[in-house]
């Protein structure tokens, strides 16, 4: 492929600003530890800030947990097999999710302080099953693996069933349930060469909402979160890739988009009362996932906000509370650990910004060329470590003085992401836009490299 399409393909302008209006937004970072093995990630959070995921135990074995501020960290057990995990809880402190039987099957369960953890019916054809949300009045929706396929499935004081308005799919997932019963998730139709996934919310009375995502028949598209107003969040396909998206709960009113960071793919996990969104995202194909929230209408890079000196990337924002604390995992030397992120009661004090000055957006360079880098922080007269400059992802050079110049020497053909990082004297960091160069053959003929 030429080296302008995969300029154009993979975006060379510079990332959309970010929304001023919350830009003095910060987060106090918690690491919430494992069960005596090396990682653990966190899948969501309720008002209180108890939050529910899996970790490793001393054996190695991922079990469900609960995490409060009071208690640390409890193994909520198993269904007799080796693992669990969680992913719900509700006001109450309920958690669901799926845990390994004595044959070695995955069982949906609901875990309760009173009842401890409880097998949850199945269809007489389903063998697996699975819990991915709770509301606070006994409805409980996932799915399970029957002789057709994957079924959406709904718990309640009736028994378990298959929502009537999604029998007639070929496959479907329940991903979340509010307070009124509305349901969302996703239904499989039939496509070419398979069958491709789209985004489903039903009401109250289990009637199809109406507004659902649209996509090509190359990616689909799903509801992964839901309000307690009806809004719904995950993705949809776009072209080639997928991004995060938003469903909203008004009559007529369109599905959107919520990727303003011009990102390679995004998926939205959580979303709260407030319409704050979280989820990931990644930059480009060679760089690593990052975990976002999404608030008056821009998509921030929570890494930029959280105010730590511990050298942690978020790569993952899985639920958000209706206070605006965020859990999921992160990297800390290397290991993945839960996180909860809580937004901090004061604005931090003001981070300087950064951006490449060089070299522009949608530069060709001949194999061979050298390649000038260069970074501007505002304020000027910030105290900082150093500039440290990433290609793809990967270290290229750091500089500790203005204007930060930095000599790439004998860069390799193709497309590179460029980004430059500011490091603080408290180790807080703070990245630059990315900016898309390409570096072309010297057997390749001269093209004009405008975007």
């Amino acid at each position: 492929m030429n080296l302008l399409r995969l300029l154009r393909l993979f975006g060379c302008a510079a990332l959309a600003a970010i929304s001023a209006a919350r830009a003095d937004v910060s987060y106090a970072v918690r690491d919430l530890g494992t069960l005596g093995g090396a990682s653990s990630r966190a899948h969501a959070v309720n008002d209180e800030g108890w939050v529910v995921g899996e970790a490793e135990t001393r054996d190695g074995t991922m079990r469900a947990f609960l995490w409060t501020p009071e208690a640390g960290m409890q193994d909520l057990g198993t269904l007799g097999g080796a693992s669990s995990r969680a992913f719900a809880i509700n006001a109450r402190g309920e958690a669901a999710g799926e845990a390994e039987d004595e044959e070695g099957r995955l069982r949906p369960f609901r875990w309760s302080a009173d009842h401890g953890m409880e097998a949850l019916p199945l269809p007489a054809e389903m063998r697996e099953g699975v819990v991915y949300a709770l509301n606070n009045f006994g409805v409980l929706a996932g799915g399970g693996d029957g002789p057709g396929g994957p079924r959406a499935l709904v718990w309640s004081v009736d028994g378990v069933r298959v929502p009537s308005a999604l029998e007639q799919f070929h496959g479907s997932v329940a991903h979340a349930v509010n307070d009124m019963g509305a349901i969302a998730g996703r239904v499989d139709v039939l496509g070419s060469p398979e069958p491709v996934s789209r985004a489903f919310v039903l009401d109250a009375n289990g009637d199809w909402r109406g507004a659902k995502i649209e996509a090509d028949l190359s990616a689909g598209s799903a509801a992964l979160a839901l309000n307690a107003r009806g809004d719904a969040a995950g993705y949809r396909a776009n072209g080639r890739a997928l991004q995060a998206a938003w469903l909203p709960s008004a009559p007529g009113e369109a599905p959107r988009g919520l990727d303003t960071l011009d990102n390679v793919y995004s998926v939205a996990y959580g979303i709260n009362n407030a319409g704050e969104v979280v989820g990931l995202f990644a930059s480009s194909h060679e760089d690593d996932d990052r975990a976002f929230v999404w608030r008056d209408g821009a998509m921030l890079d929570l890494n930029d906000w959280i105010e730590t000196a511990e050298p942690w990337q978020v790569v993952e924002a899985r639920g958000i509370n209706n206070r605006g604390q965020i859990v999921g995992y992160g990297l800390l030397h290397e290991r993945e650990r839960a996180v909860l992120l809580t937004p901090n009661p004061k604005p931090s004090a003001a981070r300087p910004a950064i951006r490449l000055t060089a070299p522009a957006p949608g530069m060709v360079l001949r194999e061979g060329q050298e390649l000038v880098l260069e970074a501007a922080i505002n304020p000027p007269d910030a105290r900082g470590r150093r500039v440290v400059y990433y290609a793809n992802g990967v270290v290229i050079g750091s500089s500790t003085t203005a204007p930060h110049r930095l000599v790439w020497s004998n860069p390799s053909a193709g497309v590179h992401h460029l980004v430059a990082v500011w490091i603080g004297e408290d180790g807080r960091m703070r990245r630059s836009a990315r900016v898309a160069v390409a570096v072309a053959l010297d057997s390749e003929p001269p093209f004009d490299a405008a975007p």
